[in-house]
């Protein structure tokens, strides 16, 4: 359990992705982003929980070690105050498809029409890096959080307007549940709808909590 008399850790996402900000931001929530620099490529028969939090770790590690925490022990014990890295990452999947980032409207919409009408498993990887402050301390942690969704049976023509109005071709799965992809759903199945978004929000913030981070007790 965090000593709550020490300085509360400076909180660091390994992601540049506007998204899992917001939704840091709206907890009210106090980081700085990261971009993780770190290749994501699924390896072949990999299961899709396995890589998601492979994924996820490695973009926190990617970050840690931009810092100096893994090759410069002596840059990691020049910090007066603990750190905590949050990196996440997603796998969508159909069946037993992965469902790639589309990058075109033709793959969008073809990823769409395969999905109209079939339940989509979305694994999405949690890792949090706890640095503590002097280099004492390192603590990793790992959790995979499952979301499912059912699709409408979609007609061509709202596939093809649905992609141009949001434009999903950086989203795995070609949608933006935050935007207007919701509106393609039937049904949902998990815990937490945040997990859907990129980030298993309610798990991130029990653990911060046990780190002494509890935007509550801040405001």
């Amino acid at each position: 359990m965090f000593d709550s008399t020490k300085m509360t850790p400076n909180l660091i996402l390994a992601s540049t992705s506007r998204y899992r900000a917001e939704m840091l931001t709206k907890c009210g929530l106090s980081f700085s982003q990261k971009s993780p620099e770190y290749i994501e490529q699924i390896l072949p028969e990999e299961q899709p929980s396995k890589a998601a939090l492979r994924l996820a770790e490695g973009k926190v590690q990617a970050v840690a070690n931009n810092l100096g925490f893994r090759v410069n022990e002596q840059a990691a014990s020049q910090q007066k105050s603990a750190t905590i890295i949050v990196g996440s990452d997603q796998v969508a999947c159909l069946n037993n498809t992965v469902l790639t980032k589309p990058g075109s409207a033709t793959r969008a919409i073809e990823q769409l029409s395969a999905c109209s009408g079939q339940w989509v498993n979305f694994h999405t990887g949690l890792f949090v890096l706890y640095k503590g402050g002097g280099g004492t301390e390192t603590r990793e942690t790992g959790y995979i959080e499952e979301f499912c969704v059912k699709f409408r049976q979609l007609t061509t023509s709202e596939i093809r307007r649905y992609v141009a109005l949001d434009q999903p071709l950086d989203c795995a799965g070609s949608f933006k549940a935050e935007g207007l992809g919701l509106t393609l759903f039937d049904d949902m199945r998990g815990r937490d709808i945040h997990t859907l978004y990129g980030l298993p929000l309610l798990q991130l913030l029990e653990v911060l909590r046990d780190y002494g981070i509890n935007p509550i007790s801040s405001l």
